[in-house]
């Protein structure tokens, strides 16, 4: 179990809000925008009979929101009380009712999943003058029946209680989708989970609570039938070892660090690989504490030169993301 709170923290200025974005870039029709915005902004319920529902609102312009080609819905789930996720789904350009069901997660902790949405693999993108969208021929719903979730709670549009790990995400991801299933049983076919980044501690949490709870077969079975993880924070333990050996003798890049920068950075190694192990003991503020001494001392050599983290061969020409997502 990975404690994550005070990550979220430390990420929520690089992946700021996508979700106003997209209020502030594209033209919905008012009474869309109201419910949205509504929603967005009231508190979540405290109730003590709170029973998980889902709202979904419409938000499609008179022409068709990002993809008028398909079928399109979004809203909210309320998990638990004080919690409400937002998620955006898009059915598939070419065959809907037979197409597998794909759930998208941005990583971070506290990436909004719009932003794969509008800038990666989603079937559009915001045009260059901010006042519509255009179509992506590549988006994932070409094969497939998606929607982008943000998650956990404080991510995007998504908003209430954080969750503590990976424990919490994956209780209130299984109920979002037992729910969503439920009101949609059309999509409830084979089913994967993809995601980036900090999604490869998500997505292993969350198929895990769906393998348990099917495997009781008293409840709605989710068929899962496999995950995806690009570029996936998987187990920094490991992963942080190699960063010295990348940012020196990459095969894919010149050295983006000097030899007495390579050595700094191998000396600190033990010492960021212990506190990981603290934080993954204890969470809470040994968790902060091995995210500073571990970026500071194995990522800060290599971003200090402005080069793209993603990419050794290119500079980061849009920090902190070094892509263009604005427009």
């Amino acid at each position: 179990m990975v404690n994550f709170i005070t990550v979220i923290a430390s990420f929520m200025g690089v992946c700021p809000s996508v979700g106003q974005l997209i209020m502030d870039s594209l033209t919905l029709s008012d009474d869309a925008l109201a419910r949205l915005r509504s929603h967005w902004e009231e508190e979540p319920t405290d109730d003590a009979s709170f029973e998980p529902k889902l709202t979904v609102t419409s938000m499609r312009q008179k022409d068709g929101l990002c993809d008028p080609s398909v079928a399109q819905f979004a809203g909210y789930f309320d998990a638990r009380p004080k919690k409400s996720y937002f998620f955006w789904f898009f059915e598939s350009r070419h065959d809907p009712e037979n197409d597998p069901t794909v759930m998208w997660l941005t990583g971070g902790p506290g990436c909004s999943s719009q932003l794969a949405l509008l800038g990666e693999n989603g079937p559009c993108s915001v045009n260059k003058a901010g006042t519509g969208t255009i179509p992506n021929e590549y988006s994932w719903n070409n094969r497939s029946n998606v929607f982008w979730v943000d998650q956990p709670p404080g991510t995007g549009f998504s908003k209430g209680q954080y969750d503590y790990d990976e424990d919490g995400v994956a209780e209130d991801m299984y109920w979002f989708l037992v729910h969503l299933f439920t009101e949609h049983p059309e999509y409830n076919r084979k089913f994967y989970i993809t995601g980036e980044s900090y999604a490869g501690h998500y997505i292993p949490a969350i198929s895990h609570k769906i393998y348990l709870e099917n495997k009781k077969a008293n409840g709605l079975t989710i068929y899962l039938e496999g995950v995806a993880i690009g570029n996936g924070m998987t187990h920094p333990e490991e992963q942080y070892k190699w960063y010295p050996l990348m940012a020196f003798n990459s095969s894919t890049a010149p050295s983006r660090v000097s030899e007495k920068e390579y050595k700094e950075m191998l000396d600190a190694v033990p010492g960021c690989v212990e506190a990981i192990r603290k934080c993954n003991k204890a969470g809470g503020i040994p968790c902060t504490k091995a995210f500073f001494q571990c970026n500071r001392a194995l990522f800060t050599p290599y971003q200090s030169k402005d080069l793209n983290p993603y990419d050794m061969r290119q500079k980061c020409e849009h920090p902190p993301l070094c892509y263009d997502f604005s427009n």
